[in-house]
């Protein structure tokens, strides 16, 4: 009974010595994820004055800025389209002056 005894204790042993293994590489992978969030958390802190600018008129002058783009691009597109490339590079006909009688 002794020596069956002895095997237990030897089995646990050496589950409890393989468990330190594995606990071990389980706390470096804990040190692991602590010091990518405290890095996640400083480039967050760092970000947080820049969205906040955006959040404000910032982003709404750009959008706006971007439309009158985009607009002035469609005028030009239409232009081209209708009176061909050379409509960009001329000014635009004046008038025939007729007096008036």
């Amino acid at each position: 009974m002794a020596e069956a005894m002895d095997k237990q204790l030897a089995a646990m042993d050496k589950k409890l010595q393989d468990s330190r293994g594995s606990t071990e590489a389980f706390r470096a992978s804990l040190r692991s994820a602590r010091e990518g969030m405290a890095q996640f958390d400083a480039r967050l802190a760092a970000a947080r004055p820049m969205v906040a600018k955006l959040s404000d008129t910032g982003l709404q002058e750009q959008v706006s800025t971007m439309r009158q783009g985009v607009d002035e691009l469609s005028r030009a597109v239409r232009q081209v389209d209708q009176a061909g490339a050379g409509a960009l590079m001329s000014k635009p006909a004046t008038p025939d002056y007729k007096p008036q009688q």
